[in-house]
């Protein structure tokens, strides 16, 4: 931890976009792609903003964007999000469904949602994002696909271009990303697998209260006993929930105490004590939870903005990476509507890593394979059918 600290404190005083990584158990492939993938954008982007003697973020990227509708599709492990924005970047119609553990189905439906918004017009180019993004692009066919921290920055600068740092939580994950004066990330930071800082979190204690998710907000800022819930571990706190429960407080206080404790585990874990510079945004499902906000608003002694659609930011900023893509043609809603997708999981023994492979299949027709190491379960793509007897890349 000193190491980190040292390292954190070198980036703020120097103006260099470093990323420091702990591998321990709790560190997962996929957390580490997007951090790796995140730091390559923001190199490429500086060096941009370099060659073309300063300006913004948003105007390095937009500078490129051409006339049309865009779509953006955010793939989380909680929800899923989708937007169609218009030639002047503005929101013509979006969707926000949970992704119930089945990705395909879950973006199916979003844009099946959207097709009844639109009228009929056609789709310059899709974008995509968030934990899914590489299985969405498969099903989507797209090459414009982008890690979870440009993207959100870019949705944010869209309605706070002046945003300075972005708090973002979800269902299962969350995020601290420090921008410059030009809108570049310089910091950002992911959670591991606690989710004492995450929507789980609040989720977990909805139904054990009996109280629906959209409604603990109003119920925290409509109790005014104040009581403190350890927030640093989620099994911690639910352990303080119940020896508060068995001290005779009330629910609406313990719902009180947990949206408060939100903030001080974010602010603990994810943001490490980092100081937050204003504008703060906050972004994701739980920026409409009123009571978490007011915390970080009391904790940081710093305004809080929410954005709108600070649900599908993500998406947005997919969108927006969509429209600076340089399309040529016009991409088919048809594609995806209304096509059976579905998924195979395969364990290979052909080696000693014993891959875990995944394929999704349009119909009978491999369109994408996930997993493999040595890159043979690729072959399979394009094949009109295929069966674990006669498939075999072998």
């Amino acid at each position: 931890s000193t190491v980190a600290a040292f390292l954190d404190q070198v980036s703020q005083d120097y103006g260099i976009p470093l990323v420091h990584l702990t591998f321990d158990v709790q560190f997962a492939e996929a957390n580490l792609q997007t951090r790796v993938e995140a730091l390559v954008n923001i190199l490429r982007l500086r060096r941009k903003l370099r060659q073309e003697g300063g300006g913004s973020l948003s105007g390095v990227v937009l500078s490129e964007r051409v006339p049309g509708l865009f779509l953006g599709v955010d793939v989380g492990s909680v929800s899923t999000k989708a937007v169609i924005l218009n030639g002047e970047l503005e929101v013509l119609a979006e969707a926000y469904l949970p992704t119930s553990r089945n990705p395909v189905k879950a973006v199916s439906l979003c844009l099946t949602r959207l097709r009844s918004q639109i009228d009929g017009q056609g789709i310059r180019a899709v974008g995509v994002t968030g934990s899914g993004r590489h299985l969405a692009a498969a099903m989507l066919g797209t090459e414009v696909v982008a890690d979870e921290i440009t993207c959100q920055a870019l949705g944010v600068l869209q309605y706070v271009p002046d945003a300075r740092s972005i708090i973002e939580i979800g269902g299962q994950d969350s995020k601290l990303i420090q921008l410059d004066t030009e809108g570049v990330p310089t910091w950002y930071n992911m959670n591991t697998i606690c989710s004492a800082g995450t929507g789980s979190f609040l989720a977990g204690a909805s139904r054990e209260f009996g109280v629906p998710v959209e409604e603990m907000g109003p119920t925290a800022l409509a109790c005014e006993e104040e009581i403190r819930i350890a927030g640093r571990c989620g099994v911690f706190a639910e352990s303080d929930v119940v020896t508060k429960q068995q001290q005779g407080h009330g629910i609406p206080s313990l719902i009180r105490g947990l949206c408060f404790a939100l903030p001080r585990n974010y602010l603990n874990n994810v943001a490490r004590n980092r100081s937050l510079q204003e504008p703060v945004v906050f972004t994701g499902g739980v920026a409409g939870n009123a009571a978490v906000v007011e915390g970080f608003r009391r904790t940081l002694g710093a305004d809080i903005v929410v954005p709108p659609h600070h649900e599908t930011t993500g998406a947005i900023g997919a969108a927006i990476m969509a429209a600076a893509s340089k399309p040529t043609g016009m991409w088919e809603m048809s594609t995806v509507v209304g096509v059976e997708f579905s998924t195979m999981g395969i364990q290979c023994h052909d080696c000693s890593n014993e891959c875990d492979v995944a394929l999704l299949l349009r119909g009978k027709e491999v369109a994408a394979a996930f997993g493999s190491r040595c890159g043979k379960w690729e072959t399979l793509v394009g094949r009109e059918e295929y069966t674990p007897a006669t498939g075999h890349p072998i």
